[in-house]
């Protein structure tokens, strides 16, 4: 069922510009604002990956109201050995991506390679029964900047510039990185197993300054052109007055074209077509995600499929709702410009024209 209100909710990208930046801004062929030519913010509808086919290839879309594919590949996969790259799977789906003239969105998953832990005096600590680099060890920034930069360099053909070899920086397909933080618990700025003010060392200074501001700054002057979403959610740590996710926010918001992320939109109804939904996650815990337009784009994966649940604790927060509910849910509450969704979710008939509309009010 499509929202009632979703045409007279018409979704409005909020900014504050000063008159100068103003004049040095310009549309896309997106409709997108480009600061200066240099950045180039795409929002939109993105395919979620699946453990199907070859390099997860199996869920990539044709559907027109898709915008590219959410692929995920971790470090570990990328570097097999110790500057030993493999780029291959990359390869593959920006072909598949090509042909079907849609961006990727590059997921970079938190599974290290292996030899990091092993390196002579890299600082670690015990996470999941297993050795992990500290994240503000320097030794583990510069082999994540090697590896960052082995990637951004990688050649591969570019149809849109006549099938010339072109790094995977300046690709055509290229349109949105989730660089993981490494060391942290799942690769983002969440508690998970341990919270991030437990790691041995801690302190914010160290986390932020020594850490955060290093991955952001990398992938930042690396990738001029893209989009860049980071993993974050409501975590603290015991200095209250200035809570620490607000001041990864302002961090975050030190650079242009950045947003966060969380993987946990969901939306339901107390019955097949009943007023109104309801939306997750709620604003009184998501308040890291309210009130930051104009100065972060905001962006969700969803918690799980709505006509095929995988877990049984998403049955209650998807329960006779849809992807539609879920979108209209986060671009009221958190302004929300981009989104990922499930395979079986794009592939129901009856939800494909309410996606298109969706899909069409994200690039107005």
């Amino acid at each position: 069922m499509l929202n009632k209100n979703l045409l007279s909710n018409r979704f409005i990208k909020k900014a504050v510009l000063t008159a100068s930046a103003a004049a040095a801004m310009t549309f896309t062929s997106f409709g997108t604002l480009a600061v200066n030519e240099q950045m180039k913010p795409l929002t939109g509808l993105y395919a979620l990956d699946c453990n199907r086919g070859q390099f997860r290839d199996d869920c990539v879309s044709d559907h027109d109201f898709v915008d590219g594919y959410a692929w995920r590949i971790s470090w570990q996969e990328m570097e097999p050995q110790q500057d030993k790259y493999d780029f291959s799977g990359l390869d593959h789906i920006v072909k598949l991506l090509n042909e079907r003239n849609q961006k990727l969105s590059l997921i970079i998953m938190p599974d290290l390679p292996d030899y990091l832990a092993k390196t002579p005096g890299m600082d670690t600590y015990i996470y999941e029964n297993q050795a992990v680099p500290s994240p503000w060890d320097p030794k583990l920034m510069e082999r994540y900047t090697k590896f960052v930069n082995a990637l951004a360099m990688h050649k591969m053909p570019d149809p849109k510039k006549g099938n010339r070899m072109v790094p995977y920086r300046y690709h055509s397909v290229n349109a949105v990185l989730h660089p993981t933080f490494p060391g942290t618990p799942r690769g983002g700025m969440r508690n998970e197993g341990i919270q991030i003010k437990d790691i041995p060392g801690y302190s914010r200074s160290k986390l932020i300054d020594q850490h955060v501001d290093q991955v952001v700054s990398l992938f930042r002057n690396t990738f001029r052109k893209q989009a860049l979403f980071f993993s974050l959610w409501p975590i603290n740590d015991s200095d209250r007055s200035y809570r620490l996710y607000d001041a990864l926010n302002d961090k975050f918001a030190e650079y242009d074209n950045v947003g966060i992320w969380m993987d946990n939109l969901a939306a339901s109804r107390a019955c097949t077509n009943c007023e109104p939904y309801t939306g997750y996650p709620q604003e009184t815990w998501a308040t890291h995600m309210t009130n930051v337009s104009g100065k972060l784009m905001t962006g969700f994966q969803m918690l799980g499929s709505w006509e095929k649940p995988f877990n049984v604790n998403h049955v209650p927060k998807v329960a006779n709702g849809s992807p539609m509910d879920g979108m209209d849910y986060a671009m009221k509450a958190f302004d929300s410009q981009y989104f990922e969704v499930y395979t079986w979710d794009l592939e129901r008939k009856d939800w494909q024209a309410g996606l298109k509309q969706f899909q069409e009010i994200l690039h107005k």
